[in-house]
């Protein structure tokens, strides 16, 4: 009887527990589900789908290959501007002679790009050892550089390969100046004249030097003789400006101004 008893209770806990169990399953879950997973209404976040790799490539280079870039301003050069500069380059690139390269890097040295300048002229002496006009080029911008040590013995090569070039003696004039040297300054300015009688630029120099030197009147007859070849040259019209100046200041009698 005892063990009948005993039966019926197991039976009835069990039926029990399932019909909670089954009553809880109708809610939403099981007991693990809550533990493992939290909220049982919980709707589950997924991962959003990740593009596929050969779908973005091609989108970017569709967009690649319509893009257009912006259009580019043309950059001037000296070249482009320089209307004897084009020509001398144009004249080194169907005939390049040492004769085209000295045009071009004189061409250069009037833009005051020095640097170039002394490119072509490299370029002249290697097929030219002999080119005068080449080492007269070279001195000048060795004095303008700042450097009248370095140009003295470009300037001698000058003088040396073309004796009766007026250019080449003011040249070694003007570096004799730079290093101080006024005497043999003036003695190479007056060769230049000696050689060209139109060499306006030598007697400027040589009225430069004189005054200078404090001979106003040697000064005054060399800015007069330069005034008398060339009336615009401005140097020669400031010195003798100046002169005149010192000369009335001075009460000293002095020619009047051509």
């Amino acid at each position: 009887m005892r063990t009948r008893l005993t039966l019926k209770i197991v039976v009835c806990a069990v039926a029990l527990a399932m019909s909670a169990g089954c009553a809880y399953r109708a809610r939403g879950g099981t007991l693990v589900s809550r533990l493992v997973h939290g909220r049982p209404d919980a709707q589950a976040v997924l991962p959003a789908p990740q593009p596929d790799l050969t779908e973005w490539v091609a989108k970017v280079r569709e967009i690649q290959a319509n893009a257009s870039p912006a259009p580019r301003k043309p950059v001037l050069t000296a070249e482009m501007i320089d209307p004897a500069l084009g020509e001398a380059l144009a004249r080194i690139a169907t005939s390049p002679t040492s004769a085209n390269e000295v045009r071009a890097a004189l061409a250069y040295y009037h833009v005051g790009i020095l640097d170039t300048a002394q490119d072509h002229l490299a370029e002249a002496l290697r097929l030219d050892r002999s080119d005068a006009a080449a080492y007269d080029l070279r001195a000048r911008i060795w004095r303008d550089w700042g450097f009248p040590a370095m140009a003295v013995a470009d300037a001698h090569r000058a003088v040396y390969y073309a004796p009766r070039s007026p250019e080449a003696r003011n040249t070694l004039g003007t570096v004799f100046f730079a290093l101080g040297m006024t005497e043999e300054a003036r003695s190479a300015y007056l060769k230049a004249a000696e050689i060209d009688a139109r060499a306006s630029y030598a007697w400027s120099n040589v009225c430069h030097v004189s005054f200078l030197e404090g001979d106003l009147s040697g000064a005054e007859q060399a800015c007069r003789r330069a005034l008398a070849l060339d009336p615009g040259l401005p140097n020669a019209k400031k010195y003798l400006d100046r002169i005149h100046a010192m000369m009335t200041e001075a009460g000293t009698p002095g020619g009047k101004r051509p």
